[in-house]
Formats: C-alpha cells, structure tokens, sequence
C-alpha cells in the first residue's frame, strides 16, 4: 500500500470538507445586522483562505470608474494621487494586474510577476507584488465589482480560485444593497433599484410615487390604480398595501421601520426585506419611502450555505472521529453509526472481496438484525457496482438485483458505492433506507460518495498499518514470526508467570548445499516446507520464529522436559510425514532445554544452540554442516 497515496486522499477530502465553512461567518454577520462591514468582512475572509497580506474589494461604476470602498489595499500602497489609477477604459489593453478579470470577465492569478507585461507606468510608491489573484464579481452577465489579492505566503492556484469565487458570488447578490444604502439620495436610489422590487413613496397617506413593478403587480393581481386611491386604509385588505400603511405609520411613530416578510408574486413565494426611511421637509417627516427588498436569491444561498455548513462540520467531526484514536477498526465502526443516524438510513454494509470471495467487514443497522445476501447476489452487486460506479435502487423498482438484495416485506432503497484502491475496486459499500419516501435526492447521493471516500480512505489506512506492522513482525518467505518480533517475545516472557519455559532452536541441514547445486529457488522452497512442518507441529499458542537464514527458534510456555520432548519428537515424525511427498527432503537439526526462572534464558538458549548441533552432527555423522 502508497502512504503517500493515502495522505494525498486524506488532504483532498480535508479540501473538500473546508469548502463552506469560512462563508459561514459572513451569514452570521449579516444576521446580526452588521451590512455595513460586508465588504470589509468579504475581504477579511479571502485573503484568510488565500493566505493574501493585501487586497481590495473594487465596485465599477456606470462611468466604468473603479471604486474601492474597502481600504486595505490603499493603506499600504504609498503612490500619491491614487484617483488617477482608477478610470477604466475598455477599449485599451490591459496595463494593470486587475484589469484582466476585469477585461475578460474571468479569473486571473500568476505567481511570476512580469511587471514589463502586466504593470505598465508603474507609479512611484507602489507595493511590491509577489504573486496575484483576481476574481470578477457577474451581476446580470456583466462584471459590476473584482476581488483582487496579492502577496499571499503560498502560491495561489484553483483552490484559490474557488474559495473566491464564492464569495464573489455572495457579493453579486449584495451590490444594489450597497448602492442603496451609500447613496445619499433617496429618491436616486428609488430609481435606480431593480425591476423585481417593490418601491413607492407615500406622503399625506397617499402613494405619490411608485415603480412599474409595483403598479404592474397590484393591476394584475388586484386590478387597483394605485394613484387612484385617495388614501392607503381604503385597501388595506390587499396585503402589500397594509403592509405599506404599517411602514408609513410607524415612520411617524418611530422614526423608522423593518420587516422581513414573504409574499405571493406571481403565482411564486417571495422573500422580502421591508425598509422605510422618512421623507423631509424643512426638518419635518412629511411622509416614508418605501422599499420591499427582493431578497429570495439571497435567502436560498444562505439556507444552502447553513445546509452545507451542517454538512461541512458532519464531515469534519467525522474525519476527527476516524482518526483521533489508534483503534482504526473502532472508529470505522463508530463512523458508519454516525453516518447511519445522521441521514436516517435503515443498514450499512461494507463488503470486501479478497480471492474472489466477497464478505462483510463493517456493518451497522437500526435493529440489529442484519440482511444476509447471497453470494451470487454479491457477485452480481460487485460486478455491476464495478461497471457503473455507483448503483442507485429504488423500492419502487421490479429490479431482480434489489428483489435479491431485500429479504423484508417492504423493499428498500439502496445506493451502493465502490471502494477503490488505486483505481481499482476492492469492494463496496451499501447503503439503505426504508421510509415512505424510498427516493434518494441528489444532495443525499452526493453526500454517500464523500462519505464513502472517507470510509475508503479509513479501511486502506487501516489495511497499511496492519501491513506495517505485519510485515514489521514476520518473516516474508514463511510467513511466521521474524527474529525481531522472537527477541521482543522473549523480553515480554521474562517478565510473566509462564515458566518453567521450553526454548528450541532448529537449524535446516544442506541449505547451502541446495542453494549451490539447485538454485535460491530451491533453497527457499527447502526454508518454506521446514516452516511448514514446524507450524504443524507447535500449538497455536506456542512462538515459532525464523531468526535466520536457516534457523527457526521456539518458545513454549509452561512448559517441562516431557513437553518439551513430546515437542522434539511430533516435529522429527511430521518432517518424516511431509518428506514423503517432497522431492527435496527437509532435514532439521533440533535442540531444546528448559528455563525454570528469568535467570536461566540466556543459559537454556545456549544449552538449545548446543543440542541442536549436537543433534546435527549424530545426523550427519558426526561430520558438521552450515
């Protein structure tokens, strides 16, 4: 298993669990009020998720002027007669670094700065730029503002990109309000506001001005001329118009009024930011103007963002459940538990197929009562999971594969993911609902492939460090334990209540005499088939280690000199009864001695390496072979 194919996928699932949660704030911001610093906080937050030390937020206006309300940038530049910089011509090319968004209405970063090609006339005072980005803000298929940030401590590259293009998005939504609300002029902003909003301006109880939206809408849904009314309470059974009395009413009495409220418009459901300001006269409120906010986009993005902020932090308290603890199994175990309360599912199952048998590994369910599939039935799940990459079933469906899936009387909905290894599929994950509603929406579905990632990605974390450590203990020809997991071994008995200890070592006789006249081939074949004969000897619980190239090592515990013979004598009989099928004959040299206390391991191993060449040489001859 690649390491560092799993950090890699460990990183990109951290990217995409951070996507939402910086905006989160900005919405929190704007709840409680605070739209005067929305710039400000916009910008706060890009040139955080960039790592930017400088940057601005730019409005252009209708004589294609740049205005920059957010000041960040400009404090630290030191050019004198900044207005000059800020006339944008569209018929020159480009000369500055944030003209290019600008120009072509797309972003923009480089992180090689050829001032020759992008900063032409550079003034005196200008910061020193490192690196650059820039974001155009779309209103209505045009550009109406840029994010532009620069000098940030790692290069900027998509990610980047992305992170601003959200909150360009957010800005989009936010410009008319500002516009609004610098605007000294109430009457320019009355004009100026967008066709889908309500605006009117009510002196002396009556409606004296309002927009074609306005009157087109109470002509078609009320058949009312509005400036035919001769006062506002003649028609406050029209809902708009009561509201705009209320509004009118309370600028008197309070001086101001605001509202949020929801309206049908158009057969359609509305969400609306209800602002009066009064009217003055020689220092007297003389009457409101009123306006009715269209602010559906914007309520459907933050109910979005609040939805993938909750998303956002399932995944992010999820990863933490995964990897906080050593215990990878457990907490794969607790995930899928997490994951299965969260959406409401019925079962999780996770199967892995390994020498073309498909079991399950992980499972998690609301009754604990599991469903058994069949192993054709997992087969055929394999194999179509594996050719469309995801299957999504409905209880609705006569499908044969989920009728064979399902053993309820209510069908199920199932979705099931593929586990991938490095592009290949090692096994699945199945997902299942029971509920009135058997229908996965595509959010769900989207969120079961990040999910299933995560699960992925924990299952092949889980697989590599079982590998390490396995392959950290035991011997890779044979498969037993390795001289270093034998030495912890002996360190950890000393310290126990198992003695008297049994201590045996083994030699194979004639390994070189193969490996010269045969081949290494031959030779670790003699090494394996002594491996086995000694595996069949030793109980499960008994240490049987390979400490050499050709000597084996064996630690029983409890043991005394009759278990210890009875040990000595199954491994000779069993190399008797596996060389009756072998060309190459295995002959082992055994010696063993007993240990009776801590002090007396380092005495019974050396008495055990001394039988065991003692047996060696009664095999031989008395002639000794390495």
């Amino acid at each position: 298993m690649d390491i560092r194919y799993l950090k890699q996928e460990n990183i990109r699932l951290k990217r995409v669990v951070n996507t939402i949660q910086p905006y989160f704030e900005l919405f929190e911001s704007i709840s409680a009020g605070e739209k005067g610093r929305i710039l400000d906080k916009l910008l706060d937050i890009c040139k955080r998720e960039t790592e930017s030390f400088q940057g601005f937020i730019g409005i252009i206006e209708k004589d294609n002027t740049l205005f920059v309300p957010t000041f960040d940038y400009l404090k630290s530049c030191k050019v004198k007669n900044k207005d000059s910089f800020k006339l944008i011509n569209p018929l020159e090319e480009i000369g500055y670094l944030y003209e290019v968004s600008i120009k072509t209405g797309k972003p923009f970063y480089t992180n090689i700065i050829d001032y020759s090609k992008y900063l032409k006339n550079i003034p005196e005072g200008h910061i020193k730029i490192t690196n650059f980005m820039s974001v155009p803000v779309i209103k209505n298929g045009k550009v109406a503002g840029i994010i532009a940030l620069a000098n940030s401590t790692v290069d900027y590259n998509d990610d980047s990109i992305i992170a601003v293009e959200k909150i360009a998005n957010i800005l989009s939504v936010f410009l008319d309000d500002e516009k609004f609300v610098n605007n000294d002029n109430i009457i320019d902003a009355i004009l100026s506001c967008h066709d889908k909003d309500f605006l009117c301006v009510v002196i002396d109880n009556k409606i004296v001005y309002a927009n074609n939206f306005l009157i087109n809408y109470l002509i078609d849904a009320h058949s009312l001329d509005i400036f035919s009314l001769n006062e506002l309470t003649e028609f406050k059974n029209i809902e708009i118009i009561n509201i705009i009395s209320k509004a009118y009413d309370n600028i008197f009495k309070k001086g101001k009024f605001e509202d949020t409220l929801e309206l049908f418009v158009n057969n359609e459901l509305k969400s609306y930011e209800v602002i009066a300001t009064p009217v003055i006269n020689d220092e007297e409120i003389v009457g409101a103007s009123i306006l009715f906010k269209d602010i559906t986009e914007f309520n459907e993005i933050i109910s979005k963002a609040k939805k993938d902020y909750e998303v956002e932090k399932f995944i992010s308290d999820l990863l933490q459940e995964i990897y906080k603890g050593s215990d990878l199994d457990l907490s794969i175990s607790n995930s899928l538990s997490k994951i299965g309360e969260y959406l409401k599912l019925t079962e999780i199952s996770v199967y892995e197929r390994e020498n073309k048998e498909i079991n399950k590994i992980y499972s998690w369910n609301t009754d604990k009562i599991s469903n058994n599939i069949k192993p054709d039935s997992l087969s055929a799940i394999f194999i179509k999971v594996e050719d469309e990459g995801i299957i999504i079933l409905s209880g609705e469906t006569d499908d044969n594969l989920l009728n064979s899936y399902s053993h309820i009387k209510e069908l199920a909905s199932v979705v099931a993911y593929p586990m991938l290894q490095q592009g290949k599929m090692f096994g699945f994950i199945i997902y299942e609902k029971r509920c009135e509603q058997n229908i996965w929406s595509i959010r769900e579905v989207e969120l079961l492939k990040i999910l299933s990632n995560i699960i992925t990605s924990a299952i092949l974390q889980k697989k590599a460090d079982e590998n390490l450590k396995y392959a950290s203990t035991h011997d890779k020809l044979t498969g037993i334990y390795n001289r270093a997991y034998f030495e912890t071994e002996i360190e950890r008995v000393k310290k126990g209540r198992n003695f008297p200890l049994g201590i045996f070592i083994i030699d194979v006789n004639d390994l070189k005499v193969i490996n010269d006249k045969i081949g290494h081939a031959a030779g670790d074949e003699l090494i394996v088939n002594a491996a086995k004969i000694l595996k069949n000897s030793v109980r499960s619980e008994d240490c049987l280690a390979r400490i050499g190239g050709d000597e084996f090592a064996i630690i029983i515990q409890r043991a005394n000199e009759n278990a210890a013979k009875s040990l000595y004598q199954r491994i000779l009989d069993t190399q008797e009864k596996v060389n009756q099928n072998l060309e190459n004959k295995v002959s082992m040299a055994v010696g063993f001695s007993i240990a009776k206390s801590e002090k007396e391991i380092t005495e019974a191993t050396k008495k055990a390496d001394e039988n065991m060449y003692l047996h060696k040489r009664q095999i031989k001859g008395g002639r000794q072979v390495r």
